[in-house]
């Protein structure tokens, strides 16, 4: 089955976008909460930082998550397409 290389890559920037701003809500709301979800997902001790949560972070960070798994997931989508036999370009 050959994917859409494109398509793919906007829906998995879409995705991003929704998941980045529910994961700043989430810090937005309970901050504690996700520094210790955080803290488990690393293996490290992160008690010692602090969130530092600004509409202008929010922005670029969602941003650079966009920009990232759009390319990422391009990418996948090429390598798979070519694995297959189809021509993902």
């Amino acid at each position: 089955m050959k994917l859409n290389p494109v398509k793919f890559s906007i829906a998995s920037a879409i995705s991003s976008s929704f998941l980045w701003l529910l994961c700043s809500l989430l810090v937005w709301w309970q901050p504690e909460s996700m520094m210790s979800l955080s803290s488990n997902m690393f293996h490290a001790d992160l008690t010692p930082m602090t969130w530092e949560l600004s509409p202008r972070g929010v922005l670029l960070g969602g941003a650079t998550w966009v920009i990232f798994s759009a390319i990422f997931s391009w990418l996948l989508v090429v390598i798979y397409n070519q694995l297959s036999g189809s021509d993902g370009v």
